[in-house]
């Protein structure tokens, strides 16, 4: 068998335009998981910031499910979306939806369940991270339930809509968590986070409808279901 070696070609210009966005997301990401913290310790709540920090790293764990459904997913989105076959997208999206939001509450039921217990372990000091953690679950609960619709929007080559709608919710993070913190402390905070990432759910919900034609998993299955049932009693 003889092989026969090509000169490596690479589509430079075709993916150089999307490098952008997709690295400004990563950095808002970290910036976003952060913020809070940030400006708790700048504020001189430093005992706080750190009970925030452990509050939030317990609700991201929620998070998780969303992230391996996205990566599973990715390939098969951006196939539909090349072909513009919005149909299987649809139910495509719904699929993974249900999957990320199921895995979601699957790990917040028992989060919720066990809050207490665990910041009992980490010390008296930890108490008051029970209510941050609950608080802060709510938004994740939200994120997950609306799926994995920044994949989504970057697979279907939206990155750049994807990025500006992340550093919009990034400001208004920041703008909230100054004024909660001012208002109550670390609770504050955490209401002002939570917020945030159901203001980001919402907003990227909104734009893939608007732009892509594709309702929100949970929100399409729903729909369609409802449509079917009411097709059977016409029938």
């Amino acid at each position: 068998v003889e092989l026969n070696f090509g000169k490596p070609a690479y589509a430079f210009r075709e993916w150089w335009p999307s490098l952008l966005p997709i690295v400004i997301m990563v950095f808002i990401d970290t910036l976003m998981n952060r913020t809070a913290v940030m400006l708790l310790g700048w504020d001189g709540y430093v005992k706080d910031a750190g009970i925030f920090s452990a509050a939030a790293n317990m609700a991201m764990l929620i998070a998780l499910p969303r992230v391996a459904v996205s990566s599973a997913f990715a390939p098969t989105i951006a196939r539909l979306s090349a072909h513009n076959d919005v149909a299987r997208l649809q139910t495509v999206f719904a699929k993974a939806t249900i999957l990320s939001c199921a895995g979601g509450l699957a790990l917040a039921m028992p989060l919720l369940m066990f809050t207490e217990t665990i910041f009992h372990l980490l010390g008296n000091g930890f108490s008051s991270g029970v209510e941050l953690t609950r608080i802060l679950v709510v938004g994740q609960l939200i994120g997950v339930a609306a799926g994995p619709q920044q994949q989504l929007l970057t697979m279907a080559g939206h990155e750049r809509a994807a990025a500006t709608l992340m550093a919009v919710s990034a400001v208004i993070n920041i703008l909230g968590c100054i004024a909660g913190i001012a208002l109550d402390g670390v609770v504050g905070a955490a209401i002002s986070t939570s917020a945030m990432l159901i203001f980001w759910s919402i907003s990227q919900a909104v734009y893939i409808h608007v732009r892509l034609g594709i309702l929100p998993g949970v929100g399409w299955t729903v729909k369609a279901r409802v449509r079917s049932e009411q097709s059977d009693k016409v029938l």
